[in-house]
């Protein structure tokens, strides 16, 4: 299967540390020519210069309004403006974020029948806000607003789309970031709302934990040498945060 991985990023925070440590990850799978990052303000030379040599680094400028990545009442920002990816000339993509360690080859990923796959969100339905009847209701009548299929919550943090699914959902998703969309849960970025409802009528799969974790969710320990990740047959790809700054690779 021909496909290449995106990133979106900007100098915030840690992304861009984590960015280099997950491109590493990823160039033992595949070329720099097919691993593209979105580059958006704020940002700088430094930055890109550090970067640009394992990855493909394009600045751009934001395509949709700033939103909050968690408090929606608090600061704003366009880091995470995931629909840059539409952009790249490739049918097949996969949007990681900065901080997704790839421990082994993703290629197996695309073998399964879906138009999108995301990372299962299940592991917070017993104890988390997603199982709260207020939550529910609320994101089942945003559907119904909008006339579409109410689908499961799922994360961001991994998307695969095939066959141009991101160019096709493009503009629908831009409209919908330059809406009012409701507030269900404050934690929960504007972005997130708005790729479910441009994916809702899509053939989506949910990654189960051998394909993809979160760290937190993980009963073992943190290994910081990529060897070490390697010695377990899954995850794939694992969310692992800000320790994922810590992981070493042979220079």
């Amino acid at each position: 299967m021909n496909y290449e991985i995106g990133h979106s990023f900007c100098d915030y925070f840690i992304m861009p540390r984590s960015l280099e440590i997950a491109a590493k990850s990823e160039r033992r799978f595949l070329p720099k020519e097919k691993i593209t990052a979105f580059y958006h303000p704020p940002r700088s030379e430094e930055i890109y210069n550090n970067l640009k040599d394992l990855l493909t680094i394009k600045k751009v400028n934001p395509l949709t309004p700033p939103f909050s990545t968690h408090d929606r009442n608090s600061w704003y920002s366009y880091y995470g403006e995931k629909i840059q990816l539409a952009n790249i000339n490739c049918p097949n993509i996969m949007f990681l974020d900065c901080d997704c360690l790839t421990i082994h080859d993703p290629s197996v990923i695309w073998d399964d029948d879906f138009d999108v796959a995301v990372m299962d969100a299940t592991p917070w339905k017993k104890e988390h806000v997603m199982s709260d009847a207020n939550f529910i209701k609320g994101w089942n009548k945003m559907f119904e607003n909008y006339n579409k299929k109410s689908i499961p919550f799922f994360q961001t943090g991994i998307i695969a789309t095939k066959d141009n699914i991101m160019r096709e959902i493009k503009e629908e998703f831009i409209e919908l970031m330059n809406e009012d969309l409701p507030i269900i849960e404050p934690f929960y970025p504007k972005n997130e709302y708005a790729f479910a409802l441009a994916l809702s009528d899509k053939k989506i799969k949910y990654l189960g934990f051998d394909i993809v974790q979160e760290f937190e969710w993980r009963k073992k320990p943190f290994f910081e040498d990529i060897h070490d990740w390697e010695k377990d047959l899954e995850p794939i790809i694992c969310h692992v945060g800000s320790y994922g700054l810590g992981v070493k690779f042979d220079e």
